[in-house]
């Protein structure tokens, strides 16, 4: 969402038309999504398994 400025190559015009051509990315979607999912929803997934998992063997009587 937030870019960070490197060295602008103007090409001898000027800077305003340099910046005309950078299009930061959206911050409203997500960069990646596999089967319908962002990253982020896979990581709540794979938390709540092991979370579960974590729980039953805390639970788990010898």
């Amino acid at each position: 969402c937030t870019a960070s400025a490197g060295p602008v190559d103007t090409g001898g015009k000027g800077v305003l038309d340099a910046l005309d051509k950078f299009v930061p990315p959206s911050c409203d979607k997500a960069a990646l999504r596999i089967l319908g999912l962002s990253l982020a929803g896979w990581n709540a997934i794979a938390s709540l398994i092991l979370a579960a998992a974590a729980l039953r063997c805390a639970l788990a009587r010898d």
